[in-house]
This record gives structure tokens, C-alpha cells and sequence, in this order.
């Protein structure tokens, strides 16, 4: 029994981890690393995430995890989610990011309960906070 449930995790997890990707907000050719600033998801499990939703006002996708931007001020709508055993929940919270070229920023969050939620957005080489408000 015990194979069963850890097959069928495994096989979820896959197929959750391969309906997102990473979009590019910006019209034209891919630029460079050096040129955009890119936002990931944080690194979390498929039951408690945080995901890039929206730039810019425009939706990424149900399940868009990181996105390409060029630099500059962004409005990051950001998808939190928390599994509690079989209940989900799930909000947004939106944040402004001055993003710089050549810089990757980590999309944090969490719900501790319905009415008290957090997310942020942390640049991934220093660990500072740039958008939003981490819990104490």
C-alpha cells in the first residue's frame, strides 16, 4: 500500500511540476540573461507554493511559475497556495518589483490562515526582500 501511495505521489508531482513554465512578458527575441531580470517561483512543494500569476496586469497562465522581464517597475500578482489536508486554499497578493537587468528575484509567501497572508519577492544573490512584506 505503502508503494501505491508513493507511485501516485510521484506521478502527481510530475504532472503539476510540468504544467508550468516561463514566460516572456516582453514583445520581440530573447535577450539575454544579462539584459532581463527573472522571476522564479519559490521553491516549494506542489501542496504550499507561491507563483508568479500576473505581470503587469497581464495573467500568465493557471499554473506559469517564473516569468522573463525586462527591467524596470512591474506589478507582480502573486498566487499563494496551501494544502491543509484535504482543503485547499488559495489568494493573491500583489507587490511592486523595480526589477534589474541581470538580477533573479525569488517569489516568497505564505498563508498562515484566511486572514493572515504574506508575500514577497526576494532577490535570489542577497536574500534582501525588494517587494512586498516578509512575516517576523
Amino acid at each position: 500500500m505503502k508503494s501505491l501511495l508513493l507511485i501516485f505521489t510521484i506521478s502527481i508531482t510530475t504532472l503539476l511540476a510540468s504544467c508550468g513554465g516561463t514566460i516572456q512578458t516582453y514583445e520581440g527575441p530573447e535577450l539575454p540573461p544579462e539584459k532581463v531580470a527573472t522571476i522564479q517561483a519559490e521553491p516549494n512543494t506542489i501542496f504550499d507554493q507561491a507563483i508568479v500569476y500576473a505581470v503587469d496586469g497581464v495573467e500568465s497562465g493557471f499554473n506559469q511559475i517564473n516569468a522573463v522581464v525586462l527591467p524596470g517597475e512591474h506589478t507582480i500578482k502573486i498566487r499563494l497556495d496551501k494544502l491543509r489536508g484535504l482543503v485547499s486554499y488559495w489568494t493573491y497578493r500583489t507587490v511592486t518589483l523595480n526589477a534589474e537587468a541581470g538580477h533573479t528575484y525569488i517569489v516568497m509567501g505564505i498563508i498562515i490562515d484566511e486572514d493572515t497572508v504574506f508575500a514577497w519577492i526576494e532577490d535570489k544573490d542577497t536574500g534582501l526582500i525588494v517587494a512586498g512584506n516578509k512575516p517576523d
